[in-house]
């Protein structure tokens, strides 16, 4: 590569990392992230973690043993768990650039890097200890190591196409669909290719796809037991989903949207015979459509599983096709312009439209609420009713550990904890509420109100703490 080629992106990196590490404990973990870090705890084998993900969680296993091996590494903590996705947003960056490289040019590379340097979606999910910046990253890699095979059907591409693939499979199940889509193109590219050396292409191509599949076998009977889940908590996707998503991708600001929306209408409108991977529009198409479509499909007699973080697995392409359409534009100072206009709105919504995402709440604050508990429970005299992982929090970063009793989901269970105050097991318990600060049954509430003392509370965004007990003249000493 040329100097100023790779200035340009050692440029779109160090921005990258700039607002990825910015703020980057400043939003509380919320209740996946806890779910996640707990879950992946170093004092847990690795068994432990498969076995968690086999049986429990709606996710594969790779970014629960990966957080595993950081946390292992780097230690216990807020800021070194958000740092692993920050620095995987970043690798991000870098892949991106790589496949615009491959299949269009420098040029086209340069620019997708840089709209995701600024992307409020992306930067969200690369301050999150979740699966999502790791899917967005691996999805890359596994198309740049596919048009890589069919460019150079060598024994190194094969090994990082197969790598790459196998990774993505074993990161969320989004990469199922991706790999239903690179199948798709796969068929149609070999019915339609002229080119030389067309049987060793294909069965370079096909051993990939066999290594593939043969490393997901493992996996397959908790495939087949996620697809027969009857019930999950989304609402069923509405017909204008993906005009939603669109939006959110670009913070939800009309000019964004209408920006690539133009670009991308330019793109698969203009012609493709000068980019280095001429059949990117069949690529890159079929890659965006089968993978947000067949979930759509799938939610008319299945739970719906369309959820906008799950599609950051399409996210590469949209910005893909966007940066190919701008390149249409002969005129610089207009590609220039657009493209000065486009960071630049993305850097208004990040700091104003959207409510400076640095310093405005957006998480659920169990983080403070934590820290509520620990200061008006010094002692740990309470035991806490809730999900298991507020133990991350109460053991790994405050080092205050307490009891955690199960949640209470049941009236049952809550009359279980009433009889544990009668006899004097227990002086009370914290019960920690997340989301909309609703039980399964409003009876729940009824019944607490009506048997015990609400002692003390908090409620703050997504998370609420109630204290109940028996009031005494002690406790309202304590109180005070």
């Amino acid at each position: 590569m040329k100097a100023p080629v790779i200035c340009a992106l050692l440029a779109a990196l160090l921005l990258a990392g700039f607002f990825r590490l910015k703020g980057l404990t400043f939003q509380s973990l919320w209740l996946d992230e806890l779910v996640n870090l707990y879950r992946s705890a170093p004092a847990l084998s690795p068994g432990e973690i498969f076995s968690f993900c086999r049986d429990v969680e709606h996710n594969p296993p790779f970014f629960y043993i990966l957080t595993w091996l950081w946390q292992k590494i780097w230690g216990v903590g807020e800021y070194s768990a958000r740092l692993l996705p920050a620095l995987i947003g970043v690798a991000g960056v870098a892949a991106v650039f790589g496949l615009g490289c491959r299949i269009f040019s420098r040029k086209a590379g340069l620019i997708a890097a840089f709209i995701t340097v600024f992307l409020p979606f992306h930067i969200r999910y690369s301050q999150e200890v979740r699966p999502y910046a790791l899917l967005f990253l691996v999805t890359v890699c596994s198309y740049l190591f596919l048009v890589r095979l069919l460019d150079n059907p060598s024994w190194k591409n094969t090994i990082f196409y197969f790598f790459f693939t196998g990774l993505m499979l074993y990161t969320h199940y989004y990469g199922i669909l991706v790999l239903v889509a690179q199948i798709f193109f796969l068929i149609i590219y070999f019915l339609t290719y002229s080119g030389p050396a067309r049987a060793p292409l294909l069965k370079r191509t096909l051993l990939s796809l066999f290594l593939i599949v043969f490393s997901y076998l493992p996996w397959i009977p908790t495939l087949n037991r996620q697809l027969r889940l009857d019930s999950f908590w989304p609402d069923p996707p509405q017909p204008d989903f993906f005009l939603n998503f669109f939006k959110r991708y670009f913070g939800q600001e009309p000019y964004l949207t209408s920006v690539f929306t133009l670009l991308i209408i330019l793109y698969l409108i203009g012609s493709a015979k000068k980019d280095r991977f001429p059949e990117n529009k069949l690529l890159i198409a079929s890659w965006v459509f089968i993978v947000l479509f067949i979930p759509y499909l799938r939610s008319f007699n299945h739970p719906p599983i369309v959820i906008p973080r799950y599609s950051i697995a399409i996210l590469p392409g949209i910005i893909l096709m966007a940066s190919r359409g701008l390149l249409m534009f002969r005129d610089l100072k207009l590609r220039y312009f657009l493209l000065g206009t486009v960071i630049l709105m993305f850097l208004i919504n990040l700091f104003y439209t959207g409510g400076n995402y640095y310093s405005r709440v957006k998480k659920e604050q169990w983080r403070q609420t934590v820290e509520y508990i620990i200061k008006r429970d010094p002692g740990a005299r309470y035991p806490v009713c809730g999900f298991e992982c507020f133990g991350y929090y109460f053991n790994d970063i405050f080092h205050s550990p307490r009891s955690i009793l199960p949640r209470i989901q049941t009236l049952q269970q809550a009359q279980s904890c009433l009889e544990k105050v009668r006899k004097g097991e227990i002086p009370g318990f914290w019960v920690l509420e997340a989301h909309q600060y609703e039980f399964a049954d409003d009876s729940i509430h009824k019944f607490l109100d009506n048997n015990l003392d609400n002692l003390d509370s908090i409620r703050l965004k997504g998370a609420k703490a109630t204290l109940y007990g028996r009031e005494t003249d002690s406790t309202r000493d304590e109180q005070r």
